[in-house]
Parts: C-alpha cells; structure tokens; sequence
C-alpha cells in the first residue's frame, strides 16, 4: 500500500516537474485550464452552499456608475486586460477581497448594472477564446436622480384616507425611466397611482384607506425607487387616531355651495356636481375648523369651515389635479354668501400637508 502510494506521489512530482519545464505557453495554458475549473466548480459550490445567503449576497454586487471607466475589464486597475483581472474578480467576489477602484470596469458584460459570475466568464471567454469585447457601461451617472416628496407625515383613521405626492428631480444626465414599488402594511390599503416615473411623467400618488381592523398606532410606508442599480428609499408617517368619519353631511353642505359657484365662475375647470367622491377627515382630532378631502380619479377638493355661528361659519374650498404637484385654485364663502377667489397660501393647512 505505501508503495503504491508513493509511486503515485512520484509521478504527480515528475509531472509538477514536466510542466515546469514546459515552454511559457503551456504553463499559461495550463494555469487557464486550472483558473476555468475554479471558476466553473468552485463558484458554484459557493453560491449554492448551505450559508446561501450569505454567499449569494458577496457573489453578486450592485453599483452605481460613479466614473466612467477608462479600460473596460481593467478590474485590478493596472492599465491592461488580462488573466490577473479575472483573478481579481474571483477574489472579489467569492474571498472576500478588494473591490475594483472603478466598478463600472468590472461590469464588462453588457452593462447589467451588477457584477457576478457571468462577468467572470465573459472576461475568460474574451480572454482565450475569441469572445466579444467586454461592454462596460459609458455613460456615467445613469441613475442621477432623486424622489423628492411634498410631504412624509399625515393623520388618519379607519377607514379613512390620506394622500402622499411624490416627484423625480432628475440630474443633468439622467435618463430612462425610475420603478417605483411600496412596502406597506397590508391593513393600510395603500396604492401607488403610477409605478413607473419619467421626465416627461414626473409625478406619483400613493393614497391610503386603512381598514376598519387597523390598529390606532403609527405606521410606516416605504417607497422605493429603482434605476440602473441605484435605489432610494423614501419613508413615509402614518398616525393612525380612533376617530370616524362622522360629521360627513354638514361637510358635504359646505361644500355643495363651494361646487356651485366654481361651476358658474370657472367653468374652465369643468363639473364637479353629481360626481362619485371619497371622503375623509384631512385631520382627525382638530376642532374649531373641521378639514375634509374628497378625492376622485381627476380631482383633490379640500374643504374647511369653522363651525361656529353667523356671522363666523366661513368656509373654504382648494382643488388640485391628481397628478400634479400643486394645488390650482382656492376660494372664500362668507357667512352671507359671498364667495371670492384667495391666494392658494390663504387655505390654511397643518402638519405640512
């Protein structure tokens, strides 16, 4: 048995031996066969082992194009493209080791906005068997840009509402499209209107209407917003009070009037009588001057009024465009009738919203 043993320990030293004698080709190639096995075998075996997670998480990193990369799979940043890059990435990926200075110059296949094992392969196949170029990403900053929102907090209740506006400010050299997604508590019926912003449709609405089981609590909804591998995440306030909807008849009697005359003295805004709308308290738990919103698809109408006596039993109406950033139009009713045109920063508001 020892003998047996040795002899195959002598033959493997006279091959080490052999191969080190060999020409430089032979060794470089040899070297690329070894590099391939590592490479298709033992990634794999990383990837899908039993700390899975963890393995998939160091084996695929996301990026944001922060400078355009001056040689395309030059990963190691020594000025040429050759086999110590691929070296470099395995290293990266799989032992935990230095990052690319650049990582746009890693993302070599096609510019998937990710470096992974395919990127390892492409470069080998580049490499040493007549593969295409690599493909890195030229144009840097894709993803600048940021979701601005007109407000992060608000006030509800079951059954209630609410409504957040956000906006994409793009950078100056932003383009394509940003994916927008909600994490949300599924007790808060919350939905985005639009799930895809541009430049030329900026603007997005998430609307609530928490259940009749929803908990009197404060709330969180995360947006988040994708776009060539960058994501931003803006964070949104929900405190929820026992309150109801009570109170909604003298609302829709102050309004009514309000509708009346906008219809008669601007007509350009079209009809808002005999409409389906969704109403709510705008802030639950104010007195003295009651606040509701009555939302349908094209339409955002405020309505407030102090419930007092004449001659103080003024009320208030402010309409904005689902869709858009800002409120339009706002108006004035006098205990008498009078009604009349306001600046739009006349309607009070509270809370930033």
């Amino acid at each position: 048995m020892r003998k047996s043993f040795n002899s195959k320990r002598n033959y493997i030293s006279s091959l080490i031996v052999a191969k080190a004698s060999q020409p430089p080709r032979r060794i470089i190639t040899t070297a690329f066969i070894l590099l391939i096995a590592v490479t298709v075998f033992a990634a794999p075996l990383l990837i899908f082992s039993d700390d899975n997670i963890l393995a998939e998480a160091s084996a695929t990193h996301a990026y944001l194009i922060a400078e355009k990369p001056d040689l395309c799979g030059d990963v190691n940043d020594d000025g040429v493209v050759n086999m110590f890059d691929i070296t470099f990435l395995v290293s990266y990926l799989y032992l935990d080791g230095p990052a690319p200075v650049n990582p746009a110059t890693a993302d070599i296949n096609n510019c998937d906005s990710v470096v992974n094992l395919f990127d390892i392969t492409f470069l080998i196949c580049y490499l040493f068997l007549e593969g295409p170029s690599p493909a890195c990403c030229q144009n840097p900053n894709e993803a600048d840009f940021t979701i601005a929102a007109r407000h992060t907090y608000i006030r509800s209740y079951p059954e209630g509402g609410g409504v957040f506006i956000v906006r994409l400010v793009p950078g100056e050299d932003f383009s394509g499209e940003v994916a927008l997604s909600l994490d949300a508590d599924p007790l808060l019926n919350a939905e985005l209107d639009r799930y895809v912003l541009t430049v030329d449709t900026p603007i997005a609405e998430i609307a609530i209407n928490p259940d009749q089981s929803a908990e009197i609590k404060s709330y969180v909804i995360n947006l988040i917003a994708t776009q060539a591998g960058d994501t931003q995440i803006v964070t949104f306030d929900i405190e929820m009070f026992d309150w109801s909807s009570a109170g909604i008849n003298e609302a829709i009697a102050k309004r009514d009037p309000l509708i009346q005359w906008l219809e008669t003295e601007h007509p350009e805004f079209g009809n808002f009588s005999n409409q389906e709308w969704f109403a709510y308290m705008t802030y639950p738990q104010i007195w003295v001057v009651e606040h509701w919103t009555f939302l349908n698809s094209e339409w955002e109408m405020r309505i407030c009024f102090h419930v007092m006596i004449p001659p103080y039993d003024w009320s208030m109406i402010q309409i904005r465009h689902r869709g858009e950033w800002d409120p339009i139009f706002a108006a004035r009713r006098e205990s008498d009738g009078t009604t009349y045109e306001i600046p739009i920063s006349e309607y009070p508001t509270f809370y930033g919203y």
